[in-house]
């Protein structure tokens, strides 16, 4: 079964997601991510907007550095894949 999930994202990565510029955000896989199931929904928020997107996709990566190895990293909005450093990342 689908589940709805709340997401705050901040500007201008809120206006990218909504015009469909970012197709793939970016979070710590912690326990809060580990529920997000493909075919479930994430409502965007940023301050009163809001917006709801379905999870197509899910990729699980050691680091961001091996994530955008596999993506390019501009589909999350950013330039270059050297302007993150995490440790454990997941792309929806």
């Amino acid at each position: 079964m689908a589940v709805t999930h709340d997401m705050r994202v901040k500007q201008p990565y809120f206006d990218m997601i909504n015009a469909g510029t970012k197709d793939i955000e970016c979070r710590l896989y912690d326990g809060k991510r580990r529920k997000i199931c493909i075919g479930d929904t994430i409502v965007f928020s940023n301050g009163d907007k809001n917006f709801s997107r379905r999870v197509a996709g899910l990729l699980i990566a050691k680091d961001f550095k091996k994530l955008f190895s596999l993506v390019d990293a501009r589909r999350a909005g950013l330039e270059t894949a050297e302007k993150c450093n995490c440790d454990n990342a997941r792309i929806l």
